[in-house]
């Protein structure tokens, strides 16, 4: 059975209690509690791989899509190879919760029924170590009769996931590769910054600017990819984009963000290219604190609004940039769809007049592109509140397409998140080919740090 089929398989044997409206709350009633879905979903939206059972060879199980519809449900697919019968199994697992009881309930929908569990999970304060699914009943289902059990447990030292099927107490299912972070505003290292002077040639003015980059006993060492910035508008100074810098920084980026002054976008882009070259001379200079800190071969073109403009400009008429991550560009008539850059991505807010740009550059880009669309913010990025949403989706795509590692692919081919459109293309061939189309949105607030 394919997926599509699956699905709706699955919504329509869906209990009424998820399919409900809830009420509006009148002015000045109490706030609901935090739902109860939340951190299962957290647990199971950061997983995504494959792996093999203990013994060896019996068993594979992968996780083939995530998926959150609405707050009431949480929804992933799975798809398990019994290697001795080369017999696939699809399963699409609904996570509910019942406040009449209260519980956590799981129909795990395969081809010829319905198996239903009671869900039990494990909790150290947000994080969720562990959850047990126990049988209470079955559908249609061929096989065993009865007393199966789930165990999905996250090993912090492994940093792995555990994905046990028990019957009589045997193992028969797999361990699943869990992604080593949860994406957010704060990376695993330490960030610093600095305010620096941008020397430019033929007695031109220097830019002003700050550098961010990981502290160096924070357990990455140099060289570091680098992100050169531009701030939206005039671009008088930088101040309200440090998040970016620190973030990036974070993640183990060099960031310079750079106040280039009021120039029209094209003038902007050769701008960059200044920056570049001034980058490339104090690189080599060893009294220099980053001296040597740079990696050059790795460059990224980003910024926002007329920034982003500027940025890829400087990415499509230079080639010392390999990636382009823009923020809200500015408008359609000011640029041109010929030669993008790609890598190539494009953020910004779902609103008037962000969405035409940024889903015209995504559908005119070849190669690997992202397109992350938060519902709520604005052309300026407001409000802050957002920023974690976006931001995450921004530093895997840099993870993926700039450091290369094909898991950080894999994690947004599956990402799904209420209150975030993500459209991905990944690279063709190779172990993340393939292409993910648009998310399913609900219409909530997205996710957290």
């Amino acid at each position: 059975m394919n997926a599509t089929r699956l699905l709706t398989l699955s919504l329509c044997l869906l209990p009424p209690l998820v399919c409900a409206q809830e009420a509006p709350q009148p002015p000045g009633a109490p706030q609901k509690e935090k739902n109860p879905l939340e951190p299962v979903r957290m647990f199971l939206g950061d997983w995504v791989g494959e792996g093999k059972s203990p013994e060896e060879g019996s068993h594979t199980i992968a996780l083939t899509g995530f998926l959150a519809v609405e707050k009431s449900i949480v929804m992933v697919q799975s798809r398990l190879v019994t290697d001795a019968k080369k017999r696939a199994e699809e399963s699409m697992w609904i996570f509910t919760h019942d406040p009449a009881a209260p519980r956590l309930r799981c129909r795990r929908f395969v081809e010829d029924g319905v198996v239903t569990y009671d869900v039990a999970h494990k909790l150290e304060g947000t994080e969720i170590d562990k959850l047990t699914l126990t049988e209470v009943s079955r559908e249609g289902v061929k096989g065993p009769s009865s007393g199966e059990r789930w165990v999905i447990t996250y090993h912090q030292r492994l940093k792995r996931i555990s994905f046990n099927r028990l019957r009589k107490m045997s193992i028969q299912a797999s361990t699943l590769v869990r992604l080593p972070y949860r994406p957010g505003l704060r990376g695993p290292y330490a960030p610093t910054g600095a305010e620096v002077k941008i020397q430019r040639g033929n007695g031109k003015a220097a830019f002003n600017g700050q550098i961010y980059h990981p502290q160096r006993d924070s357990g990455i060492e140099p060289p570091y990819p680098v992100v050169v910035f531009s701030p939206g508008g005039a671009a008088t100074q930088v101040t309200g984009y440090e998040s970016f810098g620190q973030c990036f920084a974070s993640w183990g980026f060099i960031t310079v963000l750079v106040a280039f002054g009021d120039a029209p976008a094209d003038e902007r882009a050769k701008q960059f290219g200044e920056v570049v070259t001034w980058l490339s001379a104090v690189n080599e200079q060893p009294d220099w604190e980053l001296a040597r800190a740079f990696d050059l071969r790795r460059l990224v073109a980003a910024g926002h609004s007329r920034g982003g403009h500027a940025a890829l400009l400087a990415a499509m008429n230079d080639q010392r940039f390999t990636t382009a991550m823009v923020f809200a560009p500015s408008g359609p008539k000011e640029l041109k769809m010929q030669a993008l850059p790609s890598p190539l991505a494009v953020l910004g807010g779902h609103n008037p007049q962000d969405e035409p740009i940024c889903d015209a550059l995504y559908t005119a880009a070849e190669g690997p592109k992202l397109h992350v669309s938060v519902k709520g913010m604005d052309h300026y990025l407001r409000p802050p509140s957002l920023h974690a949403g976006m931001m995450k989706y921004a530093v895997t795509y840099l993870l993926a397409m700039v450091k290369g590692d094909p898991k950080y692919q894999r994690w947004l081919g599956a990402a799904r998140e209420d209150g975030i459109l993500i459209r991905f293309e990944r690279p063709l061939g190779g172990d993340a080919g393939g292409a993910a189309g648009s998310s399913g949105d609900s219409g909530g607030e997205p996710g957290g740090k």
